[in-house]
């Protein structure tokens, strides 16, 4: 079904900078999903820090779809069960840092992180939505169907512009999408 099936018969939608990534999955929440929520069954999300769990490695950039919600007495918390249908592995009862969905960058240190927790065991695993992600998060790994939302930074020569532009359409193995 819809929750288990890979997420490479899904559009991956890439993008420049993080600031358009947060953007655009705010628009695909909005669209799709109850905003008010921060988390729902079906939400595709993005490991942003690796981990280990009983052995398991969840590792940076893995992509997967919720599949179960749980009661968190922590504010700063979800409890979630997690699908990776790609990698063959489900995270159950994960504790997701709800603060780093829909940040604009991921936690390095532990004053980044709202609440004031004491150690990283305290945080939960960093995850965000996952429908929206930049080329260099989507590097090494490829999708059937890509929408690439060309951004040219100022700051860019031609040369980086036209690497960036050729990492983002070779992730699509069959569909691309380009938006000008």
């Amino acid at each position: 079904g819809y929750l288990t099936r890979s997420l490479d018969k899904d559009p991956i939608l890439l993008c420049r900078t993080h600031r358009t990534r947060v953007e655009m999955n705010a628009i695909v929440r909005a669209t799709l999903r109850d905003k008010r929520a921060p988390l729902m069954v079906g939400d595709r999300v993005i490991c942003l820090r690796n981990a280990y769990i009983n052995d398991m490695l969840l590792a940076n950039g893995f992509r997967g779809r919720v599949t179960a919600l749980g009661y968190s007495t922590n504010p700063a918390q979800i409890n979630a069960n997690v699908a990776f249908a790609d990698e063959g592995v489900e995270l159950r009862a994960g504790v997701l840092n709800k603060h780093q969905f829909g940040a604009d960058k991921t936690f390095q240190k532990i004053e980044e992180v709202p609440g004031s927790p004491s150690n990283w065991s305290q945080v939960g695993l960093l995850f965000d939505y996952g429908c929206a992600m930049t080329t260099h998060k989507a590097q090494g790994s490829q999708a059937s169907s890509v929408i690439v939302n060309v951004e040219r930074m100022p700051r860019d020569s031609d040369e980086d512009f036209r690497r960036w532009i050729y990492t983002s359409f070779t992730r699509s193995s069959s569909h691309l999408a380009v938006i000008l």
